[in-house]
C-alpha cells in the first residue's frame, strides 16, 4: 500500500537495482572467455538464422526485435508464415504421423485419452500434432535455420490442434527421427531442434546461444521458455512458479516416462491437442532473457535451481495455475519477487540445466550484446 501511495502521488515507484550488475565489469575464467570468443566468432561468420513464423501475431511487442539488431549480432531473422506450416502438414502421411505417436507411447509418455474431442484428448488430435512436428522439422532444415518459433495463438488456433506437444518434442534431444524430403537424411539426429515458444525471439536468441554452449561443453542441449507466473515462500526460499503451455522438453522432467499429455484447455484451444506436461527435476539452472528496449538490445542472465517441493505444495501450485502444463519450481538467490518485477524485461524467461553463466556472458559480450547479471551469483564473479 505504501508503494501504491508513492505511485499515486509521484507517478512512479523506485526500486533498489542493486541486484543487477554490468557483466562487462565481472571477472570470467580464461576458459569461459575463450569459449565465448570462439563461439561468437563462429556466430558472426556462419550466422544463426532464426525462423520466426508470423511475428507479433500474439500481440507481444517484447517478442519482436528489430531485424537490423539481430543481423548485427549474427542471428538474422527469417520471417515465415504459419499458413506454410499448415501446407507442409498436409504433405505428411497418416502412416508417418502414427509412427511418431507410437514412438512416444513406446517411450513411456502417458496420454489422458478420451472420446469427446470438444473437451477431451483424442488420437486424431495428436496425429495432427505429429504432422506438425514433422512439418516444422522439415521447414527448419529447408531454410537452414538454427531455431524455429511457432506462435500458434492466434494464427493457428482455429486451424489445427495445439503446437505445444510438438514444441516439447522439438526441444528434446531424444525424439522421433524426421527425414528430409530433399536429402533423405535424418534432420539433427539425436539433437534438439531449438524451438522458441510463442514465436518469442527474446527467448530464441538465448536458447540458441545456450544450445551451442551446451553442445561445445558436451552437456545435454535442451532449453525452454517458461512464463514467470508467481511465487511464494517455501520453507526458507522464495520459489517461483515457472509454467508454459508448451516448449518444455521431456528431458527436463527426467525423460518421456515422466511426461504427461493432457488435452489443452478448451477455452484457449478449441481444436484440442496435447500439452507436454511434467515437473522439472531438481538441479542447477542457467536462465536468460534477451530484449529490446528504447531501441537498444540487451541480455539479462543468472543462475538458480529447480527445487523439489512437497506433494501438497506441488498440487496446489499446479491447481492455482494451469495443471495441464509443465511446471518448474525455481529459486533464484537474490532475484525474488521485488527484484525480478522491478527489472525483468518480460514475463518470459529461458532456462536450461547446468551452470554455463560465464560462457553465456562471454559469448554475449563478444557479440556486442550489453549484458547484465542478476541475483547473488554476481557476487561470485567480482
Amino acid at each position: 500500500m505504501k508503494r501504491l501511495e508513492e505511485w499515486c502521488k509521484t507517478g512512479s515507484i523506485k526500486y533498489d537495482m542493486g541486484h543487477l550488475v554490468d557483466a562487462s565489469k565481472l571477472k570470467l575464467s580464461d576458459k569461459a572467455k575463450k569459449l565465448g570468443e570462439e563461439l561468437a566468432a563462429d556466430v558472426l561468420k556462419n550466422k544463426r538464422i532464426m525462423g520466426q513464423l508470423d511475428p507479433g501475431c500474439m500481440g507481444m511487442l517484447n517478442a519482436v526485435v528489430g531485424p537490423d539488431k539481430l543481423g548485427k549480432i549474427g542471428m538474422p531473422i527469417e520471417l515465415l508464415n504459419q499458413s506454410d506450416l499448415l501446407a507442409e502438414m498436409k504433405l505428411v502421411s497418416q502412416e508417418e504421423a502414427q509412427k511418431n505417436l507410437n514412438w512416444l507411447v513406446k517411450k513411456g509418455a502417458w496420454f489422458d485419452w478420451g472420446h469427446d474431442g470438444s473437451t477431451q484428448l483424442t488420437p486424431d488430435q495428436v496425429v495432427e500434432q505429429m504432422k506438425m512436428y514433422v512439418a516444422a522439422a522439415r521447414i527448419y532444415e529447408r531454410y537452414g535455420l538454427s531455431a524455429i518459433g511457432i506462435p500458434y495463438q492466434y494464427g493457428l488456433v482455429r486451424s489445427c490442434p495445439a503446437s505445444d506437444l510438438v514444441e516439447g518434442m522439438l526441444n528434446n534431444d531424444d525424439r522421433p527421427d524426421v527425414k528430409s524430403y530433399e536429402t533423405g537424411k535424418t534432420i539433427n539426429k539425436g539433437e534438439a531442434i531449438v524451438h522458441f515458444n510463442e514465436g518469442d525471439i527474446g527467448a530464441g536468441i538465448p536458447q540458441v546461444l545456450m544450445h551451442d554452449i551446451y553442445k561445445k561443453k558436451g552437456m545435454p542441449t535442451e532449453t525452454t521458455l517458461h512464463d514467470v507466473r508467481w511465487g511464494r515462500m517455501y520453507k526458507d526460499k522464495f520459489v517461483w512458479v515457472f509454467l508454459i503451455s508448451g516448449g518444455a522438453p521431456p528431458a527436463h522432467f527426467g525423460g518421456w516416462k515422466h511426461t504427461e499429455v493432457y488435452r489443452q484447455p478448451a477455452m484457449y484451444f478449441p481444436l484440442g491437442g496435447g500439452s507436454c506436461a511434467g515437473v522439472s527435476k531438481p538441479g542447477t539452472i542457467t536462465w536468460a532473457r534477451f530484449y529490446q528496449a528504447f531501441g537498444q538490445i540487451g541480455m539479462d542472465c543468472g543462475t538458480g535451481e529447480v527445487v523439489e517441493v512437497d506433494a501438497a505444495d506441488l498440487k496446489e501450485r499446479r491447481e492455482l495455475t494451469t495443471k495441464e502444463w509443465p511446471i518448474a519450481n525455481v529459486y533464484i538467490p537474490g532475484y525474488d519477487r521485488d527484484e525480478l518485477m522491478s527489472s525483468h524485461m518480460s514475463n518470459h524467461i529461458v532456462m536450461g540445466y547446468g551452470d554455463i553463466l560465464q560462457e553465456l556472458v562471454a559469448t554475449c559480450l563478444s557479440l556486442g550484446i550489453p549484458t547484465r547479471v542478476a541475483g547473488d551469483v554476481k557476487n561470485t564473479l567480482k
